[in-house]
C-alpha cells in the first residue's frame, strides 16, 4: 500500500527469531545479559563492522616479537606477527595469538584490592589505593634507604627508567629484573670461556649443522619463534643431506626432539660428558678447525679423561656414536652447538654444559658465524640466583618494609620455598598482576595494571630491535597503566619524587621519550614521526658487527669437574634408559629415514 510503512515478510521473519532466539539464550544464562551499547558514535579509527590492525609488542615472553593485532568494532579479534619486526619477521607463537584470551580472562582483577584485617581482598578506589602506597612509601624512606624492593618482569626504555628514577627518588636501588626461565649459566659460561657475561646470538639460519644438549629452541628457549625459522631456513637449504641437519642430545622427546633427524637419548644429568666427549674425538680426529689450533696444545690434556671410552658407562652413548657425531659435526661448516634446557640438573651443572657447547663451537669454527657476541640482548640484565638469594636473606631479616611485584610470581617459580616464608616477614607487598596467582595470595595491595594489549609502553629485547607498544583497544576493567600509578604517587610522596618523576601522563611520558621533544608538543612533524612510529611498530636498525671473542684456556675449570672426574655424575635412576636401546627418528618409520640413523646409531641392525 503505497504511503503506508511496511516489512516484507523474509525480514520480519528473521527480527522474531532472532529477538526470541536472544530471550531463550538469556534466561538459559546464570547470569542476566549485560547491555550491548552500538557505536552510535563511533571513535574516529573505527568503522563499525570494518577491521582495523594495530602495531605492537608481545610480551607473554622476553623474546619481544612484533604484533599485528586485529579489531572490529572495538573489540580484539585476531594476533599475528608484524612482518617488519627483525625478531619474528611476521610470524607469531601460540603463546602470542592466545595473548588475545587473556584479555578476555574473566578472573582478571577489575579494580584495585586491599587486604582487610580478616585476611580477605576488598575494593578500594584508585585515590585510596594510591594514597594508601604513597603513605607506606613515605614512611620507609623516611626509616632509611634501600627499604623498598621492586621485583619484576625484565622491563626496558620508558618504564625501566622511570622505575629507576621513582626508586632513586625513594632512596633504593634495589630493583631485581625476574623471568620464569633461568639464563644466568650462559652467562656464566660466556664470563669464563670469552669474558663475557652476556647470552650470546644463536643464528640458526646460517648452520648447517645443528646439535641441542637439552635446549628446547621451538618451544620457549630465548626467542624461539626467531630460532624455529631459522632452523626451518637451514632444513630447507640442507633437505637432500643424507645426515640430516639437527641432532638432539637428550634424555627425553620434547616437542623440539620430535623435530630433530636424530635423537641421542642420553643418560639424564650426562649430558655434559656427551658434549665433551664429542669435544675429545674432534681434538683426537685431527678434526680442529684452523682458527682453533692454536688451543690445541692445553684441549688435549684437559679433554684427555673424557674420551668416550671413559664416559660410555655413564653416558648410555657408545664412542661409535660420539665420533660420528663430531665427524657430521665439523663437516657441515659452520655448525652449531646449543645448550641449556632442563638438561642442567642445579646451577653448576647447568654452567658446565654450556661451557662444553661453546668449546665445541670454537673447535668447529663457529664463533663469529653461527654463534655471535655483542648482540646486547636484554635478557643480560636478569637478576642472578644470588641476587635472589640476597632478597630472600633480606627480606627474612626485617630489612625490607615494602616489596612491589611487577607482572612475575616468583613464588610459583622460584625454585624453593624460603621466599613464602619470607614475605611473612615484609609488612607491605603490592602487586601490580592483571589476574590472581601465588604471589598475589600474599599481597597487602593489589594495583592491576592493563593487559599489555591495552598499554602503553616499549620494549627492546636486543641492541637495534626498539619496539613501542600501543593500547589496541580500550581497557575492559578499572585497570591502571604502572606508569601512571609510579607519577601519580611519586606526587603525593614529597617534592624530591615529585620533580624526579614530573606530572605528564604515561603515555606522554613514553612518547617524549621516543620523540625527544616535550611531553606537551602535539602537531607537526612530531606527530608524524609518532603516527609512523605506531603504524612500524617500532624502530629498527641494522645488526651491529658482532664482538671479537678469544677462548680462554678454561683447563682449570675442565679440571675442577671433580663430579665428572669421580663418575659420580647425577642423574635420576627411574628415567635410565637400559642400555643398548635404538635411537630412533623423529616421528618418521624406519624404512623412509633409516639412512640418516645408520651413521649415529651404535647397536647394529
Amino acid at each position: 500500500m503505497a504511503g503506508i510503512d511496511s516489512i516484507e515478510r523474509r525480514r520480519f521473519l528473521k527480527v522474531i527469531g532472532l529477538t526470541s532466539s536472544a530471550a531463550l539464550f538469556d534466561q538459559c544464562s546464570p547470569t542476566g545479559s549485560e547491555n550491548v551499547i552500538p557505536y552510535f558514535v563511533s571513535p574516529d579509527d573505527v568503522t563499525p563492522g570494518v577491521g582495523a590492525y594495530y602495531a605492537t609488542i608481545c610480551r607473554q615472553c622476553p623474546a619481544g616479537c612484533g604484533m599485528v593485532v586485529k579489531t572490529i568494532n572495538g573489540r580484539i579479534t585476531k594476533a599475528e606477527g608484524n612482518p617488519k619486526h627483525p625478531i619474528n619477521q611476521g610470524r607469531l607463537c601460540g603463546r602470542g595469538q592466545a595473548a588475545v584470551q587473556a584479555v578476555y580472562n574473566p578472573d582478571r582483577f577489575r579494580q584495585p584490592l586491599f587486604r582487610q584485617q580478616n585476611g580477605t581482598m576488598a575494593p578500594i578506589s584508585w585515590p585510596d589505593a594510591e594514597t594508601m602506597l604513597a603513605d607506606k612509601l613515605g614512611e620507609s624512606k623516611r626509616r632509611g634507604p634501600n627499604r623498598i624492593v621492586w621485583i619484576g618482569e625484565l622491563q626496558t626504555d620508558s618504564l625501566d627508567e622511570l622505575t629507576a628514577i621513582w626508586l632513586h627518588a625513594l632512596h633504593s636501588d634495589r630493583r631485581l629484573f625476574y623471568e620464569s626461565f633461568d639464563y644466568e649459566p650462559l652467562r656464566q659460561a660466556g664470563a669464563i670461556a670469552f669474558g663475557r657475561a652476556e647470552v650470546p646470538r644463536y643464528l640458526f639460519d646460517r648452520a648447517n649443522f645443528i646439535m641441542s644438549f637439552g635446549a628446547e629452541f621451538v618451544e620457549t628457549w630465548i626467542s624461539n619463534v626467531e630460532f624455529t625459522a631459522g632452523y626451518s631456513t637451514t632444513r630447507q637449504r640442507r633437505i637432500r643431506d643424507a645426515s640430516g641437519t639437527f641432532a638432539c642430545i637428550s634424555p627425553r622427546r620434547s616437542l623440539t626432539g620430535l623435530n630433530a633427524d636424530v635423537w641421542v637419548p642420553a643418560r639424564p644429568g650426562s649430558e655434559v660428558l656427551v658434549a665433551l666427549a664429542t669435544a675429545h674425538a674432534i681434538v683426537d680426529q685431527g678434526l680442529v678447525h684452523p682458527s682453533a689450533g692454536a688451543h690445541a696444545g692445553w684441549l688435549r690434556p684437559a679433554l684427555a679423561r673424557f674420551a668416550a671410552g671413559r664416559t660410555a658407562a655413564l653416558t648410555d652413548v657408545s664412542p661409535d656414536s660420539i665420533g660420528a657425531l663430531a665427524r657430521q659435526f665439523t663437516a657441515a661448516a659452520p655448525s652449531l652447538a646449543i645448550g641449556g634446557g632442563v638438561g642442567g640438573t642445579g646451577l653448576r651443572h647447568a654452567a658446565s654444559l654450556e661451557i662444553a657447547a661453546l668449546l665445541l663451537n670454537v673447535l668447529a669454527g663457529n664463533v663469529g658465524e653461527s654463534l655471535t657476541y655483542g648482540a646486547g640482548y636484554a635478557l643480560d640484565r636478569l637478576a642472578t640466583r644470588d641476587d635472589l638469594d640476597q632478597l630472600i636473606q633480606s627480606t627474612t631479616r626485617g630489612d625490607v618494609d615494602v616489596l612491589l611485584v611487577h607482572k612475575a610470581n616468583p613464588v610459583l617459580t622460584l625454585p624453593t620455598t624460603a621466599l613464602t616464608s619470607a614475605l611473612s616477614h615484609v609488612p607491605f607487598v603490592v602487586s601490580f598482576a592483571s589476574g590472581p596467582d601465588e604471589t598475589t595470595d600474599y599481597a597487602h595491595l593489589i594495583l592491576p595494571d592493563h593487559h599489555f594489549l591495552e598499554a602503553w609502553g616499549d620494549y627492546t629485547p636486543r641492541a637495534g630491535v626498539n619496539g613501542v607498544m600501543q593500547p589496541v583497544a580500550e581497557r575492559l576493567f578499572d585497570t591502571r597503566a604502572t606508569g601512571d600509578v609510579l607519577i601519580d604517587v611519586a606526587n603525593q610522596i614529597d617534592d624530591e619524587c615529585a620533580r624526579a618523576c614530573g606530572h605528564a601522563a604515561w603515555r606522554d611520558y613514553v612518547r617524549s621519550r621516543w620523540l625527544g621533544d616535550g611531553a606537551a608538543a602535539r602537531g607537526g612533524e612530531s606527530d608524524l614521526r609518532w603516527s609512523e612510529t605506531l603504524r612500524t611498530g617500532g624502530r629498527f636498525a641494522a645488526d651491529a658487527a658482532p664482538a671479537p671473542v678469544a677462548l680462554r684456556d678454561i683447563s682449570s675449570t675442565l679440571n675442577s669437574e671433580r663430579r665428572i672426574r669421580a663418575g659420580r655424575q647425577p642423574f635420576d635412576a627411574s628415567l635410565r634408559r637400559p642400555v643398548g636401546e635404538r635411537v630412533v627418528a623423529a616421528g618418521s618409520a624406519r624404512s623412509d629415514h633409516e639412512h640418516r640413523l645408520e651413521w649415529i646409531r651404535g647397536a647394529p641392525s
